[in-house]
Formats: structure tokens, C-alpha cells, sequence
């Protein structure tokens, strides 16, 4: 066993060392949204704001987009005054036709963001909330190349069930990238500035999949070095028994790597932030409960008089949010209470929170700096503001939770 994991760290050193030497090789290439950094939120404004295009009072884009949809759900839409939306109520893309009387949400998880407990369900309540029959109402789920299936947690299979055709497996590989090359760019070709943002736009996506012509020609080199280096030869079976082997140790050390890399994350996180909140808690009587993985967060503050909510802090979307959280949204706060935490500021309200907002700016777990955040405190001391904030004016007004 050691040998073999001597024999992959050697091979992985070598590999890397061959694939910085071809990278060397690559022409220059710039693209303005590679330099951004963009995340799941960014790739849905750019398709939202692709759909908003309008021309002689018609959406083109829109209906074509609609129109690829008909073609999986075997359903007609009629576009009537559509209203498009971004990050509202969490949901990452919104269409929404009162006159159509149909919603489609849009879940984008083009970088593999995790899903949350009970996620696309809340999506789906925020519509039925709306007046949107369930039976008008779809979910996309829109991956980076489809290898990513949605979780019960987050759609219960009762629901997907009852959504049949109308929730949609798609992804940006085999539909949403040919769907902008083959009818998209041409429909704009002579729109000057929406073209050029739609070049870069492909080009990125041709980026991240792999697809540009100098990452197939650099692909073809790892190849035949990694064909030299695992001495493969003319026998196709053969040389399909080492590979496949070869994957299954790697595979195998990967997932020890993320469970020691998880173990250290459990470390930091209950060390320089569980721990020093439980002695803070205990001020308040909260008790508290946690999650965290290495791309997610949930921690849980309750109080045993509060019998309709909760204090939660938690990821979602790659966002970070906070607030007061209802076990039953069918059983909110009193108007009373409701009020009184209005007054706190900078919060919002939106159904299942009575107040929320987004916590730390650019807070993201899968980053480096997130977790030095963590161990700095930074997190510690904020969460604390903010619980304060919460408990004084509870305690002061001697709300009923």
C-alpha cells in the first residue's frame, strides 16, 4: 500500500511538472470573465440578462430558450409579459408569466455548489406562495456537464415525482453552450455590444469545459505522456485493465485526502468557533448545533421558550446568510414580535425568515481565506454582533419566539 501511494505522488509530481511545461507552451489568452472569478450567481445574471434581450417588442432569445425547454417537457408555453429575475428569495433564476400563469426556476450549479436541506422544496413553496399552481410550475437544474444529480434532501423524490417532465436535468456542456453557439450567436451577430459579450461568454465556457482548441492540443500531449509514463501499448484491453486500475487507486487517495482535509476543517471549525460560541451562548441559554463540511456551513442557536424559530447561520448558493429562521412557515412570529426585530436594521424579511441578510461580504467556504477568517475570529466576533443584536431585543421586549 505504501508503494503504491509513493508510486501515484511520484506519478502526480511528474504529470504536474509535463502539464506546467505545456501550459508554458499555450499561445496568450485573455478573457475579461476568466479574470473574474465568477461564481454560480454571476453565471445565472449572465444567462438571465441574455434572456431579457427584447427586439420589436418580442423576446428571441427568451423563446428560444423556452422553446429547447418544450422540446423535454413535451408542453407549450406562451410568452405574455414575462418578468426575470435574479437571486430572488435565494432562488439563483426566476421566470415568472402571471398571464402564462407558469414559473420556471433556475438552480445553477455550474461549479458543483453542494445542495442545501430542503433547497429546491422552498424554491417550489416560494411559488405555490405566489398564486403559481405546482402543476405550472418547473424546476431546471442547470450542472456544468450533468455529471451532478440533485439530492433527495434538497427535492424529495415525492416532489420530483409530482414535477415529472417539468423538472429538467440540464447542463451547460451538452445544451446551454451549443444552444449559444448554434442559435444565439447568430440571432445577435449584428447586435455589436450583446455579440461581443456573448464571444467572451462562449470562450469562457469553451475554457471551463476544456473545449478550446489549444486544451484539446494540450490534452493530446498529457496523453501520450501518460501513455509513455504507464508504458501502455497496442493491447486495448490491456491498457483498459492499468488505467481502470490506476483510477481506482487514485480515487482511493482522494477520498482519504478529503477525509483528512475534512478532519482538519472539523478542527478549526469547533476549536476557533463552536467552542467560543457555546461559551458565549450560554449567556443567552442558546444551545447550539452544527454542521460543516469542507463547501458547507450550518450552525443551529435555539433557546428552549422559543417554540417557533430559531437563529441560524448557513450557506447557501455560495452565499452566507443570517437570521431568525421559522420551523413552520405556516406559523409565524406575532405582528408584535415581527416588528420589534424590524427594528434592529440592515435585515430583510422573506417567508421563512422573519430577518435575514447576507453575512460577511465574500465569505465563501472552498476558499482559503474563508477558513483564515475563522481562525482569526473574524467570524467568531461577527456571528456574537449579531446574536447580541437579536437577544437584546428579545430580552428587552420580552418577545414571545
Amino acid at each position: 500500500m505504501d508503494g503504491q501511494i509513493e508510486y501515484i505522488f511520484n506519478l502526480l509530481d511528474d504529470f504536474i511538472g509535463k502539464y506546467d511545461e505545456e501550459k508554458e507552451r499555450m499561445p496568450f489568452h485573455f478573457n475579461v470573465i476568466d479574470e473574474l472569478h465568477i461564481n454560480e450567481n454571476a453565471n445565472t445574471r449572465i444567462l438571465i440578462k441574455l434572456l431579457q434581450y427584447q427586439k420589436s417588442k418580442k423576446y428571441p432569445i427568451l423563446e428560444s430558450f423556452i422553446n429547447n425547454i418544450s422540446k423535454i417537457t413535451r408542453m407549450e408555453f406562451n410568452i405574455h409579459n414575462p418578468k426575470l429575475l435574479i437571486n430572488k428569495g435565494f432562488i439563483d433564476g426566476l421566470i415568472e408569466d402571471a398571464i402564462g400563469k407558469y414559473s420556471i426556476i433556475i438552480e445553477n450549479k455550474i461549479y458543483g455548489a453542494v445542495d442545501q436541506k430542503d433547497q429546491i422544496e422552498r424554491y417550489i413553496d416560494t411559488e405555490t406562495a405566489k398564486g403559481f399552481n405546482i402543476n405550472n410550475i418547473f424546476v431546471i437544474y442547470l450542472t456544468k456537464d450533468g455529471s451532478k444529480e440533485v439530492l433527495d434532501f434538497s427535492l424529495s423524490k415525492k416532489t420530483k415525482k409530482k414535477l415529472g417532465d417539468k423538472y429538467i436535468s440540464i447542463n451547460y456542456e451538452n445544451h446551454i453552450l451549443p444552444w449559444l453557439k448554434d442559435e444565439i450567436a447568430p440571432m445577435l451577430k449584428e447586435e455589436k455590444y450583446i455579440s461581443s459579450a456573448l464571444t467572451q461568454y462562449i470562450d469562457y465556457l469553451d475554457g471551463l469545459l476544456e473545449l478550446r482548441n489549444e486544451n484539446i492540443d494540450m490534452e493530446k500531449e498529457l496523453n501520450s505522456y501518460l501513455e509513455e509514463k504507464l508504458k501502455l501499448e497496442n493491447d486495448s484491453i490491456e491498457n483498459y485493465k492499468i488505467l481502470s486500475s490506476k483510477i481506482s487507486e487514485v480515487e482511493n487517495l482522494d477520498k482519504s485526502l478529503k477525509e483528512l482535509r475534512d478532519s482538519y476543517v472539523q478542527d478549526i471549525f469547533q476549536k476557533h468557533l463552536i467552542n467560543k460560541l457555546v461559551r458565549f451562548n450560554n449567556k443567552y441559554n442558546l444551545s447550539i448545533s452544527s454542521k460543516v463540511t469542507n463547501d458547507s456551513i450550518y450552525i443551529e442557536l435555539t433557546n428552549s421558550d422559543w417554540k417557533k424559530c430559531c437563529i441560524i447561520f448557513h450557506t447557501e448558493n455560495r452565499c452566507n446568510a443570517f437570521g431568525i429562521w421559522l420551523n413552520n412557515k405556516d406559523k409565524p412570529l406575532s405582528q408584535r414580535a415581527q416588528k420589534e426585530l424590524n427594528g434592529i436594521g440592515d435585515y430583510k424579511s422573506f417567508e421563512w425568515w422573519p430577518i435575514w441578510k447576507y453575512a460577511i461580504e465574500n465569505l465563501k467556504p472552498m476558499d482559503d481565506n474563508f477558513w483564515m477568517l475563522v481562525k482569526n475570529g473574524d467570524l467568531e466576533r461577527y456571528l456574537k454582533d449579531e446574536i447580541t443584536k437579536i437577544m437584546k431585543v428579545v430580552k428587552d421586549n420580552d418577545l414571545k419566539m
